[in-house]
């Protein structure tokens, strides 16, 4: 039986037993990796038929699902930004006393508590990703959403990203505050 099987094996291996190789050019994949242009964003958006306003070059905004969303995309790359923003009250601090009567020092705790809060938050969840700015005198959480967007995606594809952005915008503004500390 051993015998047998070294048999087969030895005459499959012999090379007029090989298969010829496919010697027909194979369509290349590139078309599936192809730039998300503002073009075809405007197009992917208003097949979905979504409202999309120019704020400037490749910088667009939407309110979906009541939650106001900034998409920018890059005529070099296959991803999508999703971004969102949302005040934050200053932790420890009187409300009343704006954030530019603060001290550096005070200040400076407010930002690591916050970043602390920002931080507890991309450990827990995947999307959106959380950071701390300043605008101004107005502390503010910025939201994060990446998508692979390519040339190839569907007005549903489109409508789904975006339902999850807005889905987790609405989370982080919902439970992000929550993981601020009462003070310092």
């Amino acid at each position: 039986m051993i015998k047998r099987l070294l048999s087969n094996v030895w005459t499959a291996l012999q090379p007029e037993t090989y298969e010829k190789p496919v010697t027909e050019p194979v369509a290349p994949i590139e078309h599936l990796y192809q730039d998300l242009s503002a073009s075809r964003l405007k197009d992917l958006a208003a097949d979905a038929q979504i409202e999309l306003s120019e704020i400037s070059e490749g910088v667009f905004q939407t309110v979906y699902e009541d939650v106001v969303l900034r998409l920018s995309t890059d005529p070099e790359r296959v991803w999508l930004l999703v971004k969102a923003e949302f005040p934050v009250t200053q932790p420890g601090v009187n409300p009343e006393v704006p954030a530019n009567a603060l001290s550096d020092e005070e200040n400076d705790k407010v930002l690591h508590l916050l970043i602390d809060a920002t931080n507890e938050w991309n450990a827990r969840w995947f999307l959106p990703t959380a950071y701390v700015d300043k605008v101004d005198a107005q502390w503010m959480i910025r939201l994060d959403c990446t998508f692979f967007v390519a040339e190839g995606a569907t007005p549903s594809q489109f409508k789904t990203l975006l339902h999850n952005a807005a889905q987790g915008v609405r989370t982080a503004i919902r439970e992000l505050p929550k993981l601020i500390p009462p003070g310092f």
